[in-house]
């Protein structure tokens, strides 16, 4: 009796007050302790002046990236075609439970010139419900979860505009033509007043066995929204609003899971391990992107196998082909630089060939892998060597 005391009923009495009595009171209070406890014990956040000074020559926004920072008088990491919103400590990552996504919104109302472009514009159905980013509270020593809103929204009033945000389309108020951007870019990062729609995205890394990155081509076709033909690390999916449906995003975690069975063919069994490391605004078409990495255990072989016989959205559809690429800093810096790379079974990827968010996506990658100061300095230690 004591033994069946000891080895099943106090575990199941423990348990059991864990979970109905003490576990919403207590993880509240761990998760402060350990966010005083990691600025105490572990590195503390390198200064923002100096990451941008070290990855100026380098890692540069490109002009419509710079035109858009400029309108916001916004300091942040930019490179190609996004700038950084917000990361996490040290690019650790957010897990699910460090992200706590609160009751949906109701999108803002925008002006009625925009109204008209969307009305004017309608692109061809069907497409699945997006969302809009509504509120980001940071995380901090005192809420150390970070908060987020999103509002739904559809394709069809938010895709005419992204296509248009910088044509001149409209008149501005002193009645000269201007684009929506020109005229309401200044409120872009105030999310919940904005007069300008924002669709929310995940753009993940995808981690493969032997420390490799997964890499991705997309199909050169007029069929494809953005970027066709373009090379990525690793894929991109939008949020995606089907109330009532299997495919019903509620957070992040849920569409990079139906993003990589989507694209890769890879069920939920076969990841092991998913974060979230930062978030990003794409500026050609007002993108919040998510970066998650996400861990695997299939193979590249495996990858390869069931694009092509069990991924809806795999070979043919929107992937040409998928490739991999060592996770390391001789792998990815000649990236960085933008220099011409040969992935591990693919023809030479120029610098033109990358996504607009993938260098991006490989720069964190290396921040959460190494460290902040040590891929810096790897980055300018090899720039020098090559100047």
């Amino acid at each position: 009796m004591t033994k069946i005391l000891e080895l099943v009923i106090f575990p199941l009495v423990i348990t059991a007050l864990w979970e109905f009595l003490l576990r919403d009171r207590m993880l509240p209070i761990f998760r402060k302790l350990k966010y005083r406890l990691r600025d105490i014990f572990f590195s503390k956040e390198v200064k923002l002046e100096i990451v941008i000074e070290s990855l100026e020559k380098v890692c540069i926004p490109d002009e419509r990236t710079k035109i858009v920072l400029s309108k916001l008088n916004l300091k942040t990491i930019a490179v190609d075609g996004c700038f950084e919103i917000l990361h996490s400590h040290l690019y650790r990552g957010w897990r699910k439970d460090d992200i706590s996504f609160h009751s949906l919104g109701r999108a803002p109302i925008f002006p009625d010139d925009i109204k008209k472009i969307a009305a004017d514009n309608q692109p061809t159905p069907p497409n699945n419900g997006k969302y809009h980013l509504l509120k980001l509270h940071p995380d901090s020593s005192e809420d150390p979860v970070l908060h987020v809103q999103l509002a739904p929204t559809d394709y069809f009033s938010t895709y005419p505009i992204q296509k248009r945000l910088f044509r001149s389309e409209l008149l501005s108020n002193n009645g000269r033509n201007c684009s929506p951007f020109e005229k309401y870019g200044h409120t872009i990062m105030d999310f919940e007043n904005t007069c300008l729609p924002n669709i929310v995205c995940c753009h993940v890394i995808v981690v493969i066995p032997g420390n490799k990155l997964l890499l991705s081509q997309r199909i050169q076709s007029t069929n494809t929204d953005w970027h066709p033909g373009k090379w990525s690390c690793s894929f991109e999916e939008q949020m995606t609003v089907k109330i009532g449906e299997p495919r019903n995003d509620k957070g992040f975690f849920d569409t990079v899971i139906a993003g990589l069975e989507e694209e890769f063919g890879i069920n939920d069994p076969s990841v092991e391990d998913i974060k979230v490391l930062s978030l990003v605004l794409e500026t050609d078409g007002n993108v919040v992107d998510a970066i998650a990495l996400a861990k695997v255990t299939e193979s590249l072989k495996d990858i390869q196998a069931s694009c092509n016989l069990k991924a809806r959205d795999g070979m043919n559809r929107e992937i040409r082909k998928v490739d991999e690429i060592a996770w390391n800093f001789d792998a990815l810096l000649p990236i960085l630089k933008n220099e011409v790379i040969h992935a591990s079974y693919s023809e030479k990827i120029m610098p033109l060939d990358w996504h607009a968010t993938s260098r991006m996506r490989i720069l964190v990658a290396l921040f959460h892998e190494y460290g902040i100061e040590r891929t810096l300095a790897q980055l300018n230690q090899r720039f020098a060597t090559r100047s």
